[in-house]
């Protein structure tokens, strides 16, 4: 077997009948244009430069694969993945199947998963036991998620508890030189149908922030010391703020909130463009998912429905739709909780298909919100609330109680003129709109404000659902 010294073009041999190449020394690199790869080349890991311009060789680079395979060997699986990246040789290394087989059998050992290898043709292919361990991390950790989140609510169709999923959720905030941060959430509340998430700064100037990204991060499950070292993150949202949909939400005396769509709220201070905070809102249907089976590059998307029939009756299929309509804040607290059971269906137009839950002349539909309607923020030290900003979180469920089209997004209640009609009851009151479209869909709440106490009647609301969102479960309750 070679030596380390036996030449900067030698390789070793490994037990398993692979071999290792180093990579050229300095010398050879910058004299030899045909050869290997040039210096600048190769990774900053095997060679320093002195004060008198000389490159040299690490000790790390005299040393045999063997000694290496054997110190890699100690590593837990996370810190295998991250050496891999260094360079070629660590690649390689890091890959080697014999260290990945001796963690494969440590962790998930069983008689079937023996290495016994008779002839060449059935030797595995190289990172075979590195991607059979981490498929078998990853299918563990699903099963178990599908496990203690398999219980739904009735009302919603959402898990009981999405919090058991031990997700951090980070946000990655680029700006336009090129520089990043990353940074966990600081605190996060969990409602009926949403989760808020917050972040607390320090951030940059809200002018130089150029994209943000928000992943879902989780560590395995306690019981495996290899699981709890292993972090995987799946992208949930990923916003350009030179292309986005941002627009001024509200403010109080220190802060102004701007809505960057579909669902952050950036928190500025006034009179300056330093963002204090940012808040998420995360509607929990296919939350599960998209915490689990995104990448951290691009977010999980939802598998094509299948074809349905075309013909059906657009009152007799929408029988045993409901909706549900929450509007809370950010601090735990709820404005309104409503279960409509009762649904007015006709054509919308343009492949929309409009849906009133409450109708205006119809007094006995109206619904009293007993709850403040405001936005609760913090920055350390200071805290606040923003007036007439809430959350607003729907989910439309079909007759099966599977959700066919969901909505969480801030909401603002904004003056509108009144609404003048014979039919409709007057309250005397200011009248108030809140207004969201997103993917197609629209939703209009009316309000009316009450001189008497200044609460907050809703008065209507309607829907304008995307056909093809609801065309999988048109009349599927009724086969």
């Amino acid at each position: 077997m070679p030596g380390p010294c036996s030449g900067p073009g030698s390789g070793s041999e490994h037990p398993g009948g692979r071999s290792f190449q180093r990579p050229l020394n300095a010398a050879a690199s910058r004299t030899d244009p045909g050869g290997p790869q040039s210096l600048t080349e190769t990774s900053e890991t095997h060679c320093t430069r002195t004060d008198t311009g000389t490159t040299q060789i690490t000790c790390l680079d005299m040393l045999p694969p063997e000694v290496l395979l054997k110190i890699l060997s100690h590593l837990d699986p996370h810190s295998l993945i991250c050496i891999s990246h260094v360079n070629k040789l660590f690649h390689q290394l890091a890959n080697d199947d014999v260290v990945w087989h001796r963690i494969y059998m440590s962790e998930f050992g069983t008689s079937k998963a023996r290495w016994s290898v008779s002839t060449v043709e059935e030797r595995p292919l190289q990172g075979h036991w590195r991607k059979r361990y981490l498929w078998q991390v990853a299918g563990q950790e699903v099963d178990t998620w599908r496990e203690e989140l398999r219980h739904t609510n009735p009302s919603t169709g959402l898990p009981w508890e999405t919090r058991q999923l031990g997700v951090s959720w980070e946000l990655t905030v680029s700006q336009s030189w090129g520089s990043r941060q990353t940074q966990p959430h600081s605190h996060a509340h969990y409602y009926e149908s949403t989760v808020v998430v917050c972040w607390s700064g320090p951030f940059p100037h809200y002018q130089h922030i150029h994209s943000l990204q928000l992943h879902a991060s989780h560590r395995g499950a306690p019981r495996s010391t290899a699981l709890r070292k292993t972090s995987w993150r799946s992208m949930l949202l990923k916003l350009d703020m030179k292309t986005g949909t941002a627009r001024h939400l509200g403010k109080d005396r220190l802060i102004s909130l701007v809505h960057v769509a579909p669902s952050f709220i950036i928190g500025i201070w006034r009179g300056h463009s330093q963002v204090a905070f940012v808040m998420a809102c995360l509607h929990q249907h296919l939350l599960v998912e998209r915490s689990l089976l995104g990448s951290p590059a691009s977010p999980y998307s939802e598998p094509p429905a299948p074809p349905q029939a075309t013909r059906w009756d657009l009152e007799l299929s929408l029988r045993g739709f409901t909706l549900r309509l929450l509007l809370h804040g950010s601090d735990g607290a709820e404005v309104t909780t409503l279960h409509f059971h009762r649904l007015l269906a006709r054509p919308g137009g343009a492949q929309l298909v409009e849906l009133q839950a409450v109708q205006r002349w119809d007094q006995s539909q109206h619904q009293l919100l007993t709850g403040a309607v405001q936005l609760a923020w913090r920055a350390e030290p200071l805290e606040g609330a923003v007036q007439n900003c809430c959350f607003l979180a729907l989910t439309l469920l079909d007759g099966w109680r599977r959700p066919c089209w969901c909505v969480a997004t801030p909401a603002c209640l904004r003056p509108v003129a009144a609404w003048r009609h014979h039919r409709w009851p007057d309250y005397g009151g200011e009248p108030v709109a809140v207004e969201h479209s997103d993917g197609g869909g629209r939703v209009e709440l009316q309000l009316v404000r009450l001189p008497e106490d200044g609460h907050f009647l809703l008065v209507a609301l309607t829907l304008h659902v995307p056909l093809d969102t609801l065309r999988p479960h048109l009349g599927d309750q009724h086969r």
